[in-house]
């Protein structure tokens, strides 16, 4: 389905620096011109205009924040059942101690993202993702939490595979909301050991083995 005129009004008032991405039905970043996944997404920037221009095509059924640098922006995903009791766990504290910010979700329950402004001086020093797994047998376990920062995407409007679609939280829209600085306390979990490069993805080594266990 392509995308209405309601999507994109809804969009109108969401921060000018953020970088967008044409979705398809399945959450994957589309070529618009041949509906195949979008080769090196990741370094790719539509505004507004451009996907408001992309309105009638029919690849593209959704629309993407690229997050990290090339936005400013992480997002934060409460992603089933659990997600604020391993919030709790993380932070020794509840998630409704997030300041308010804007905030969307796929319709299905217990599940929504919030979008924090992230500090320049501190990009380079924050890991891509973090994310935490619910517990039970190895089989069985979902992620249940997460933190979305370079090198990913959410998708914040239109078709998702199984709802109705991608909404605004109630209050939460870009009209009603502007994004919050993210809280350092937030952050925490993402930033790398001093032993890892701040200029590149950190890769682990033979070295990191005990460490890790």
């Amino acid at each position: 389905m392509p995308l209405h005129p309601q999507l994109i009004e809804s969009l109108q008032a969401i921060d000018s620096d953020w970088a967008l991405l044409p979705i398809d039905g399945r959450k994957r970043p589309v070529d618009p011109q041949s509906g195949q996944p979008l080769e090196a997404w990741a370094r790719c920037r539509y505004d507004l205009d451009a996907i408001a221009a992309l309105a009638a095509n029919p690849h593209v059924q959704a629309v993407g924040l690229l997050l990290g640098s090339a936005s400013g922006v992480l997002a934060v995903d409460f992603d089933g059942r659990g997600a604020g009791a391993c919030f709790r766990r993380i932070y020794g504290r509840s998630h409704r101690e997030l300041p308010p910010t804007v905030g969307w979700s796929s319709g299905l329950p217990h599940r929504g993202q919030l979008a924090f402004r992230v500090p320049r001086e501190l990009w380079p020093l924050l890991r891509g993702r973090r994310c935490w797994v619910s517990g039970g047998e190895v089989a069985s376990r979902r992620t249940v939490f997460e933190l979305r920062w370079e090198g990913h995407q959410s998708v914040i409007a239109g078709a998702h595979p199984s709802t109705g679609g991608y909404h605004w939280i109630t209050g939460q829209s870009p009209a009603e909301r502007q994004v919050a600085d993210a809280p350092e306390w937030l952050l925490e979990p993402l930033f790398k050991q001093p032993d890892e490069p701040t200029t590149a993805e950190y890769a682990p080594s033979a070295q990191d083995v005990p460490r890790a266990l």
